[in-house]
């Protein structure tokens, strides 16, 4: 376990309460302090939801090569530098597959013999890299250091099970989530500790969990219903998700109950709001997907909320191509009528 008080690691760790971070928590800003401060997890979901991915230049992949090189032997605190400065060139959330491929392609066999025809091939040392990764996640006082640990941690599917708290712990911090989820996956029972996890965090990171957690149980299914669109974010991001994989339309064959009807209706409010994110445009048949979701709101008691969500379905309906016309009248019928 960790040995350096002040890791990030055990910053979160010590400041748990009943096995999650408590409203508000943010980590410590760091060396690499911003000038427009972010949320935890922010950078990197603005990254992945709203710019296109680009490979390392030649710069910051002779970086990451010095850094990996580090790593290599085993120099903790120089490996701890090297990703620290790699961060701030190009961030781990930009480059995690780059440097798995990198070590993978470069791994030394127990087996393998030196090329003569080829002196200076580079052979890495897993153990050593592996080693040096899980030191970085539970010691590092550096975001980006720990997120390049985590990345490298994926590479290794069989970890101790003090290594997997550390990654599991990291989990529930938003500037993490997103890299432990990354592990957790490849672990035999990954999908419980996936929903595991987003049941503890409502940020960024229930965000990106969501995106890796597969409904194979009516109650992961049932859950992403009542809980999908709920995040201390933007709702918005996670709205086709949900809706997919909720299975929104076989909920809304049945008699929902008034609470899953809340939770029908904050989905279809979080599927209008496609300012941060693609929603209702992405569902093949919405006449139908509408029409279930009327049907259900004419027997439903309806609260503000509701009301707000169908005006909201009127509005989107007179502005789309698509002739509407019968939707938006049933829509001022429940509205005229509740």
């Amino acid at each position: 376990m960790a040995t350096n008080t002040n890791s990030l690691y055990n910053i979160i760790n010590s400041s748990l309460v009943d096995g999650r971070l408590p409203e508000g928590f943010s980590l410590p800003e760091g060396k690499e302090k911003q000038e427009i401060p972010f949320a935890d997890g922010a950078m990197d979901g603005i990254y992945m939801f709203h710019m296109e991915h680009t490979p390392l230049n030649e710069r910051d992949r002779a970086q990451m090569e010095a850094a990996v090189d580090c790593m290599n032997r085993a120099d903790f605190e120089a490996s701890d530098e090297a990703l620290r400065k790699l961060g701030s060139m190009a961030g781990a959330i930009a480059s995690p597959d780059e440097i798995q491929e990198y070590i993978i392609s470069h791994a030394k066999n127990p087996n393998d013999k030196p090329d003569p025809d080829n002196p200076d091939e580079i052979r890495l040392s897993l153990k050593n890299i592996c080693d040096t990764a899980r030191w970085l996640i539970a010691e590092s006082e550096n975001k980006e250091s720990v997120k390049f640990g985590l990345t490298v941690c994926e590479i290794f599917k069989h970890h101790p099970e003090d290594v997997k708290d550390i990654i599991r712990i990291l989990g529930l911090s938003d500037e993490f989530t997103i890299f432990s989820v990354w592990n957790l996956r490849t672990w035999p029972d990954g999908n419980d500790e996936i929903f595991s996890l987003i049941k503890k965090v409502r940020g960024w990171g229930r965000i990106h969990a969501l995106h890796y957690l597969e409904p194979r149980t009516p109650e992961i299914r049932h859950w992403i219903l009542m809980n999908g669109v709920d995040n201390d974010v933007v709702p918005a991001y996670t709205s086709i998700t949900a809706w997919e994989k909720a299975g929104v339309n076989y909920f809304l064959a049945k008699d929902l109950t008034p609470d899953e009807f809340r939770a029908v209706s904050r989905i279809m409010d979080a599927l209008l709001d496609e300012g941060p994110a693609d929603g209702i445009s992405l569902i093949g048949d919405k006449k139908r997907f509408i029409n279930l979701y009327l049907d259900q709101a004419e027997k439903q008691p309806l609260d503000a909320n509701d009301l707000e969500t169908i005006r909201s379905l009127r509005d989107w309906a007179t502005e789309e191509e698509e002739d509407l016309t019968a939707v938006c009248k049933r829509c001022d019928e429940i509205l005229g009528d509740k």
